[in-house]
């Protein structure tokens, strides 16, 4: 943080992806105190912001920030190019989820990973179209015919085993930039919109349903925004190798990925968020999934997870979704994240109901609250191109459709 201890209105609007309008909304709500006018801006004492923010941490509001989320954001917008802005993913600064690595093999032997199936497969069209050309020269009804449209057979029903293997045993392909998902956990309230600051839940059960209304059930400890990203960085660290797999990655290199920053706080941030994942059960109409199983974290050295086998299911069943890794860390974890989710899962944007939309993200501040902060997340995520600017909240229905960038996606 800089050695001045106030903020300009200009800055804290940056840091909380908001307007400058909406900040003097919040003056004139009494939701902010009055700034003190300095030249062309206005500023507030930095220690009255934390506490504006503490104060609000139980109540689903955007001020709904722990001190030191409040510092961390208010330093990157202090240090960007232009010293101002949202906070926005820049290529110099884009990040990557490291590459995970298995763990020593078992006594079951050596297992494949993706690179070798997708190799396996390529192999295969390469032999049965080798084949198809040999076939050309060849004299039909000759047993040397016979003999290669065999060998042909054989290449392709090889391949078309390995495409199985493919997409029965291993996760969807996504790359280290891509977070990847399924819109039964988008379109729900699994990970709710709460305040971080708030408490939690020990257990709580809720039930999902998906698009050929079948109802999944899951039970578990309350889950959030944060607990989304960390699932997801889960899934892309282990994207190379069968779910079941023992595999180990850097805890700082994840942190640094996930929020920019490695100490520990954030450490301890990601331990205890793969613990709530572990602790979570979803129960599907003919299996359930764990949604982290086995986790080793060692004081010194990588950390260690193994996925439930059954998520390959999960993938399969309900509809899949990638997301931008750079776009979903610069958000906060809140409603403005949970929107983002939530658009990239639908192919087209209706007519919804505020109270509906309060239902599915889990958030439980009041309505007019609520309304707030929903405008302020809209605001960020058409100024990303996600949706279309021409968005309106009318007679509590929030009138939205997708950007002509974002359906071409």
């Amino acid at each position: 943080m800089p050695a001045e201890q106030t903020v300009s209105k200009t800055q804290l609007a940056a840091a909380l992806n908001v307007t400058k309008r909406t900040l003097t909304n919040y003056v004139a709500s009494g939701m902010l105190p009055n700034p003190v006018r300095t030249g062309r801006d206005s500023t507030w004492p930095l220690e009255s912001l934390v506490e504006v923010c503490e104060a609000y941490s139980l109540k689903g509001s955007t001020l709904a920030l722990d001190r030191q989320e409040l510092l961390v954001r208010l330093a990157e917008v202090k240090t960007s190019p232009s010293g101002v802005g949202t906070k926005r993913p820049q290529s110099r600064e884009a990040q990557e989820i490291p590459a995970g690595v298995r763990a020593a093999e078992s006594e079951f032997g050596r297992r494949r990973v993706r690179e070798e199936v997708i190799s396996e497969i390529v192999s295969m069209k390469l032999i049965a179209r080798d084949i198809t050309k040999e076939l050309a020269s060849v004299a039909p009804y000759s047993p040397e015919r016979d003999t290669l449209w065999n060998q042909r057979r054989a290449a392709i029903e090889e391949k078309e085993m390995f495409e199985h293997v493919l997409v029965s045993d291993y996760l969807p392909g996504h790359n280290s930039k891509q977070l990847l998902s399924t819109s039964l956990l988008f379109c729900s309230p699994l990970f709710n919109v709460k305040n971080n600051n708030a408490p939690r839940q020990l257990s709580v059960e809720l039930s999902l349903e998906q698009r050929d209304s079948s109802t999944v059930t899951y039970r578990g400890p309350e889950l959030r925004q944060d607990d989304s990203l960390v699932f997801m960085a889960l899934v892309n660290v282990s994207r190379e190798f069968k779910p079941g797999t023992e595999v180990c990655f850097n805890a700082k290199s994840l942190c640094r990925a996930l929020w920019g920053l490695y100490d520990g706080p954030s450490r301890k941030r990601l331990r205890d968020s793969i613990v709530r994942l572990q602790g979570g059960l979803l129960k599907c109409p003919t299996y359930g999934v764990q949604l982290v199983g086995r986790f080793n974290y060692p004081s010194n050295g990588d950390w260690s997870i193994v996925l439930d086998r059954d998520v390959v299911k999960m993938f399969l069943e309900s509809r899949r979704v990638w997301l931008d890794l750079n776009y979903r860390r610069a958000l906060s974890s809140g409603l403005a994240s949970w929107l983002y989710c939530y658009v990239c899962s639908q192919t087209r944007l209706i007519p919804t109901s505020l109270e509906s939309l309060q239902a599915w993200c889990g958030s439980e501040a009041t309505s007019s609250a609520f309304r707030g902060t929903l405008r302020s997340s809209m605001v960020v995520l058409a100024r990303a191109g996600h949706v279309d600017s021409g968005w309106r909240i009318d007679r509590g229905r929030l009138h939205w459709r997708k950007s002509q960038r974002a359906m071409a996606a």
